[in-house]
């Protein structure tokens, strides 16, 4: 959930800069009023928006951007926000609710000169790489899943797929982790290959350093193949980035 705009003035007292979806129930500034964030792009022209604005009734000062998402997209969240509004008692779908889900819109401190709308796109896409890596310990160590119906044997299973994410990580951090177009799939499932041989060399400094030598080069040819239709990650960051 977005934070509120607290926060945002927190940050900007800290010098840091932010980017953020729109906070729930938030509104514009506009004359003498504030009005729902959906009535304030009624009024805009374009489906590609980027304006200064003051947020709320604190008049915080931002950056507002706004694309319009394709009518396929739009369908797809206007289909979850009826199906979780019927999941709440009492809960009747606002219109307003319906006219955002035809929007892409962040708020952010970031200045045009230095980023634009294209580029913090990017960068909040880039949050979606933490929901990746939590995925790829749930897919490829089962971090959801045990043998077992007893509690202390269930958490100690837990703690030991833990640890194993720990080493895994690590290796991925000597082995690819400086290659742009890294697949962390692949390369775990290339260390998974190799555990065993692995597992043996622990007891031994010496011949676990030969190990891995021989292993972590094979990490770095573990990469994302270039797309044209859906760019990848590192493409748009290439693009973004001179």
């Amino acid at each position: 959930m977005p934070p509120k705009v607290k926060v945002f003035e927190e940050l900007n007292e800290q010098g840091v800069w932010w980017v953020s979806r729109v906070p729930a129930r938030s509104g514009i500034w506009q004359g003498e009023q504030v009005i729902h964030a959906a009535d304030w792009l009624k009024e805009q022209r374009g489906d590609c928006i980027d304006q200064p604005i003051e947020l709320t009734a604190q008049r915080l000062p931002c950056r507002l951007l706004a694309i319009r998402v394709p009518d396929e997209v739009a369908k797809e969240r206007k289909k979850r926000a009826r199906k979780a509004a019927r999941k709440r008692k009492n809960s009747q779908l606002k219109p307003e609710t319906l006219t955002l889900c035809e929007w892409t819109i962040l708020v952010t401190n970031l200045p045009p000169e230095s980023f634009s709308l294209a580029d913090i796109l990017c960068l909040q896409r880039l949050r979606w790489q933490i929901e990746l890596l939590f995925k790829l310990w749930q897919s490829e160590l089962s971090l959801d899943d045990w043998r077992s119906q007893q509690p202390h044997q269930i958490l100690s299973e837990l703690y030991a797929k833990l640890i194993l994410a720990l080493v895994q990580h690590w290796l991925l951090l000597l082995g690819c982790w400086h290659v742009e177009s890294r697949s962390l799939v692949k390369a775990t499932r290339v260390l998974r290959k190799h555990a065993f041989h692995i597992l043996s060399a622990l007891a031994d400094s010496r011949f676990l350093i030969r190990t891995l030598r021989l292993i972590l080069p094979s990490l770095a040819r573990c990469t994302v193949q270039k797309r044209k239709t859906r760019p990848a990650t590192f493409q748009l960051l290439s693009r973004a980035i001179p």
